[in-house]
């Protein structure tokens, strides 16, 4: 049995298309793509591509011909907006086998074509004059630096004829120009009619089956009337039944509360007594510390105060000893020469004593300093316990 077409709006890999599509909904048979790119093919598709009959409207050109596995193939014309023009044989998308050429300019070219190149035929100029030519084949039809290899004028009346036929056949391409606009507007309307009937077509089917679910749906309401009712009478039921469970829940809910309140109070409680406690205990180590920082710094200071009292006397002693000395060698100096080189002597001797001293009068200078910074950290002690004291008061 031969299978009927499925009509089908339905977005694709290069558009929207509207038409025949196969059990796969592949595009099959006749159909209209209206490309994403802004372009629009109508025709024959096969197996999802373009395949015999259809027109392509592009963005540079229309072609209207002949089509297999998505390329030109066949016969076809492919008319530039730029004024080119061509009619003739197609082979794999390029122009090959017979077929005219028409530049914009009104020159064309009769003959044979392969790959899109001129290989020998008929040129008219854009003043009528007709040449037979041939060319290397090997340069595009649309290239502007296309030349002829050979090119010889024809004069016989049967050439004048084929130029007067050609001319005619470039009024023609002319006057099909003027009206192409006028074509394209007669096929956006043929394509608009043609979609409003298929989505007539689809509204009919919609509202069909609307009306087998309303007359559906009018039994369900029926039987709905009846369950609701059913279930109306289970409702009020479940309502006395949840009524009950509620007022258990409440109650049950009030000891709970009562539980966790008393529960609440004996933790409070205990963390009072516990910080407490706590602070007590600080208080008391505090104390301890303090006292402990006071000793240790009367014992330093009584320390220090000793030993500078003990290098003091050392000091005088030394320096009385000195003055002696030197008293004695002045008055031996006095007396005799001799004298006063052994008191000479003995001064010096007395002179390093002296330096000696002062040494240690520096040493005990030290010393002392070395004992105030002793007390200074001893009092920089206390004053860090007073001030953890005051933290700990502060937390409390």
């Amino acid at each position: 049995q031969e299978r009927m077409p499925t009509v089908q709006d339905k977005a694709c890999s290069d558009g929207k298309y509207t038409g025949e599509v196969d059990d796969k909904g592949l595009r099959d048979g006749n159909g209209v793509t209206e490309y994403s790119w802004g372009g629009r093919y109508e025709g024959h598709y096969k197996k999802d591509k373009k395949d015999g009959k259809g027109v392509e409207r592009g963005r540079a050109s229309t072609y209207d011909g002949e089509w297999k596995a998505d390329q030109k193939d066949g016969t076809g014309t492919n008319a530039w907006k730029n004024g080119r023009r061509y009619e003739g044989a197609w082979k794999a998308d390029e122009i090959s086998g017979e077929g005219r050429w028409r530049w914009a300019d009104g020159r064309s070219f009769h003959g044979l074509f392969k790959a899109d190149c001129p290989v020998k035929g008929t040129l008219v100029d854009e003043d009528g004059v007709v040449y037979a030519v041939t060319y290397s084949g090997k340069v595009d039809i649309g290239n502007e630096a296309l030349k002829p290899a050979t090119r010889t004028k024809l004069a016989s009346p049967a050439q004048e004829d084929f130029a007067k036929a050609a001319q005619l056949w470039v009024k023609g391409i002319e006057a099909a120009a003027s009206l192409a606009p006028l074509a394209e507007k007669v096929a956006e309307l043929e394509a608009v009619a043609k979609k409003k009937e298929i989505e007539e077509k689809k509204h009919a089917e919609v509202l069909g089956g609307l009306d087998a679910k309303l007359s559906e749906a009018a039994k369900a309401d029926e039987i709905a009337s009846k369950v609701f009712h059913g279930l109306d009478e289970q409702a009020k039921k479940a309502e006395k039944e949840s009524s009950d469970k509620v007022s258990k829940a409440e109650k049950t809910a009030q000891e709970v509360v009562d539980k966790a309140n008393k529960e609440s109070s004996d933790a409070i409680a205990k963390a009072e007594k516990a910080a407490a406690d706590i602070i007590a205990k600080a208080n008391k180590e505090k104390d301890a510390a303090i006292a402990a920082a006071k000793k240790q710094a009367d014992g330093v200071i009584k320390e220090a105060e000793a030993e500078k009292a003990e290098s003091t006397s050392k000091v005088r002693k030394a320096s009385a000893d000195a003055r002696s000395k030197a008293d004695a060698a002045n008055k031996t100096c006095q007396a005799k020469k001799k004298a006063a080189a052994e008191a000479k002597a003995a001064a010096d001797k007395v002179r390093k004593e002296h330096d000696k001293a002062d040494k240690e009068l520096k040493d005990a200078n030290k010393a002392l300093g070395d004992q105030k910074k002793a007390h200074d950290a001893a009092k920089k002690m206390l004053e860090d316990a007073e001030s953890e004291l005051k933290g700990i008061s502060s937390k409390k």
